[in-house]
């Protein structure tokens, strides 16, 4: 028994398509092949997509990083305070948390 592809158009047997049991042949409409790049194509983009989200989220917090500690060298100079590298190291965890949960949200 052959089937022919919605993508390619070609007729194969219908034992390359993969099972489906919403279809009313039990069978996807597209071959295993065309599905198979469709998946990839997919992913790739997916891949991307999520790629370029890192960027933007990792200059957002670089920045908001930055004003953090002119703000924390701020504060210290006018009270006097001398920050510790134990204080940027609190600091820089916090940035992480946060970072964290934006990635997420």
């Amino acid at each position: 028994m052959f089937k022919t592809c919605d993508k390619c158009g070609i007729a194969k047997p219908i034992e390359q398509f993969h099972v489906n049991a919403q279809c009313p042949d039990g069978r996807k409409y597209s071959c295993a092949v065309c599905e198979n790049a469709r998946t990839k194509r997919m992913r790739e983009e997916k891949k991307k997509e999520l790629a370029d989200n890192r960027v933007t989220y990792e200059v957002k917090d670089h920045d908001y990083m930055l004003e953090e500690f002119e703000k924390l060298l701020v504060l210290g100079v006018k009270k006097g305070v001398i920050i510790t590298p134990k204080d940027i190291g609190k600091l820089v965890d916090g940035w992480n948390k946060i970072a964290r949960i934006q990635k997420v949200v």
